[in-house]
């Protein structure tokens, strides 16, 4: 019986060693997309596309995202979601028509293209892809290039078990194709006539806008019973509407007259609204859970439980933020709340809120 419980202990560490191994070894594989990028003809009297250059740099003019996945629960695989043929000749092979295009000539230079996915709720995938596409344009021989830039977030969301993944990526990339025609229409408008209206997503390519910034901030909150800290950090893509959301990781501090907490954000979302290229509107929803520390422990016996708070919070603000560049960021506005701590009961509390950050 020793020697029988020996035999399967030493094949369940080898078994475990093995996984360790395995769960080092980074696997790699690919799912090829089959897209029929050509948008109707119809569509393209505005102007057409005389070449694309693909300027992005990757290892394979095919790739469009990477995604991280497992392979028996424990194995790490990436993988590459690619397309038949390179990204730049499918974007060319969408402008392509049998007849002679009429309209402006324009030269496209993909600089950023980012295609990702993640489950949502509920039972929904939902697939983005960030890019970012400079415009040359020239109606006529005397006149000089112009020049602009468009950037995209586009989404697509999918039923979690009606669509494969592989379905999931050719529809968002079939959309983002269908945003990129509508786009160049508007700024081929605007590039000729800048008496015009921009398309919100189009930006001139004479500064140097930077792609994705990182965004720290810090707000401060003055409550009816003590202050909070909070902190965040995260990673933002360009604007490319006039209301659009972000998803902050948050950490809170908190100080009341008996005691102190450290809070850490289970769901934290923000709505931004931009009034102007300078200000904008924020509003924030946050939900906490977290751990006190009293200050009282010596003179006042408290349960276990009240080890534990959970917070859930609502702000509104205006912000000094403005729009593609880096910059610092000031903010004023007012904040409610409710906390639960197990033997003090449910707490509602409000005040003004002071936040400071940089966009880098």
């Amino acid at each position: 019986m020793k020697i029988f419980r020996s035999i399967c202990l030493t094949f369940i560490l080898s078994l475990f060693s093995a996984s360790t191994v395995l769960a080092q070894t980074l696997i790699r594989d690919s799912i090829v997309l089959e897209i029929e990028p050509r948008l109707p003809e119809h569509t393209l009297s505005h102007f057409q596309v005389d070449s694309v250059v693909d300027l992005r740099n990757v290892h394979n003019p095919r790739l469009l995202g990477i995604k991280g996945t497992k392979q028996l629960i424990i194995v790490p695989v990436d993988l590459e979601i690619l397309t038949e043929v390179p990204l730049a000749e499918l974007v060319k092979n969408a402008f392509t028509v049998s007849r002679a295009s009429e309209g402006q000539s324009l030269t496209l230079a993909l600089h950023n293209f980012e295609l990702s996915s993640r489950s949502g709720f509920p039972f929904r995938n939902r697939y983005t892809i960030h890019a970012r596409v400079t415009v040359t344009s020239r109606s006529d021989v005397q006149r000089p290039p112009s020049k602009g830039e468009l950037v995209f977030d586009s989404n697509m969301k999918t039923g979690m078990f009606k669509d494969s993944p592989k379905k999931g990526y050719e529809l968002a990339f079939a959309k983002w194709l269908t945003e990129l025609r509508r786009s160049l229409i508007d700024a081929v408008g605007y590039m000729h006539d800048d008496s015009k209206e921009p398309p919100y997503n189009y930006r001139s390519a004479v500064m140097d806008h930077p792609w994705m910034q990182l965004n720290a901030s810090g707000c401060v909150s003055l409550l009816n019973e003590g202050y909070l800290i909070d902190g965040s950090l995260y990673f933002v893509y360009p604007e490319t509407r006039q209301t659009f959301l972000e998803h902050a990781g948050t950490i809170r501090y908190r100080h009341q007259d008996r005691f102190d907490s450290i809070e850490f954000g289970l769901a934290n979302l923000v709505m931004n609204h931009r009034i102007s290229r300078r200000t904008m509107v924020q509003f924030r929803s946050n939900l906490f859970f977290g751990f006190n520390r009293w200050q009282d422990m010596g003179t006042v016996k408290h349960k276990l439980q009240d080890v534990l708070i959970a917070d859930l919070s609502l702000s509104e603000s205006i912000h000094y933020y403005p729009q593609h560049v880096r910059t610092p960021v000031l903010g004023l506005g007012l904040l409610q709340g409710v906390r639960y701590i197990h033997s003090p009961g449910f707490r509602i509390e409000y005040g003004i809120l002071f936040h400071i950050g940089i966009r880098l």
